[in-house]
Order: structure tokens, then sequence, then C-alpha cells
């Protein structure tokens, strides 16, 4: 006679038992994360990762997402203390949240700069743009340390450029008309017609 299949033998769990995690290379993943706030020095590491990498001329601009990622860790845990130092997806999570934000601030400087105000400096034009995003959100533009590292850069209006693209890329939907025939219509209008 064969003994049972380990599929067929029936499995008791005892809530008793212990475990032996001293061997375990995986414990220190299991360990509750606590959660590190960004310091403006670190957002400022990072933006100058991010274009110290963008701006690459040795190893090029044409890598994989992952690649680039990768070399923006290195870039920036370099200079990082050992307990502050992050990892490839708190840096790309923090800079995709953190970029939307900037690109709409840079929006509302953009848009403040072509209006023509004889005689206003800078910092006037700054207040101006403030304003209008705390109308906006209900409080202050808090990343303007990010913002004039990034403002002027090439690669950095290029990323803007590129967000704006695909922000404003139309989907098209099929809208049945009263015929029975369909036809591809931009969501805007699509809505609208509905």
């Amino acid at each position: 006679m064969s003994p049972p299949s380990p599929a067929t033998t029936p499995t008791t769990r005892n809530p008793n038992a212990s475990i032996d995690i001293d061997d375990d290379d995986s414990v220190e993943a299991s360990k509750p994360v606590r959660r590190r706030f960004w310091s403006h020095d670190e957002e400022v590491r990072l933006a100058s990762a991010w274009l110290n990498t963008s701006k690459d001329r040795i190893h090029g601009n044409d890598k994989k997402i992952d690649s680039f990622w990768g070399q923006i860790t290195k870039e920036y845990n370099r200079n990082t203390p050992p307990d502050r130092r992050r990892d490839t997806n708190q840096l790309k999570c923090h800079w995709k949240r953190l970029s939307g934000i900037i690109n709409e601030f840079n929006g509302y400087w953009t848009s403040v700069c072509k209006v023509n105000k004889s005689g206003y400096s800078d910092d006037q034009l700054m207040d101006e743009a403030q304003q209008m995003y705390q109308k906006r959100h209900g409080k202050p533009f808090s990343l303007v340390h990010w913002w004039r590292i990034l403002k002027s850069e090439p690669k950095w209006c290029l990323h803007v450029a590129q967000m704006e693209k695909e922000k404003n890329k139309a989907a098209y939907v099929d809208i049945a008309d009263g015929r029975g025939a369909s036809y591809g219509q931009r969501t805007s209008q699509a809505t609208t017609q509905m």
C-alpha cells in the first residue's frame, strides 16, 4: 500500500506552531516600513539625478525605462546618507506625483509671463503665479525649490511638452447614430452628444 498523495492529505493548522525565521532572508522585506517624508534636500537631489541622467551624453538617452530609473537611483543614492537611501520605486513614484504638480505650476508661470507686464520683476510674476495656483488648490505652491531647478532646463521643457501631448490626446469611441450605423468621435464631442 502506498502513502496518500500530498494533494489528498488533509492539512490541519496548529495555531501554536513556532516558525524559525532566523535563517530566512526575506524577514527584512516583511518588516513594516516606516514612512519617511521627503526633505527639500532629497527632492533637489532627485531632480538633479533626473536631469543628470537625462542629459548623460556618454550613455545616451535611448535607455529602457528600468535602466533609466536604475541610473537615477544610483545617482541619487551616491550622495545620500545610508539611512535616507531610497529604492527605484520610491523615486519613480515621487517623481511621477510631483512632476505633474510642478508642470501645472509651470503652466501658471508661463501664462503670467506671456502677459506683457511692463516693469514687473520675477518676484512679482512669481507672486501672481502663486496666487493663481493658490486660487485653484487653496494652498500655496510649495515645490518652488524643485521648479527653479527644472524650469529652464531643455530636458524638462521636452518632458513638459510630452506630458501635455499625452494629456491632450483624444480618445476615440464609437457612437451609434439613430440608424444603427456607428462612427468614431472624439471623446469630448461624444459626451456632449449623449
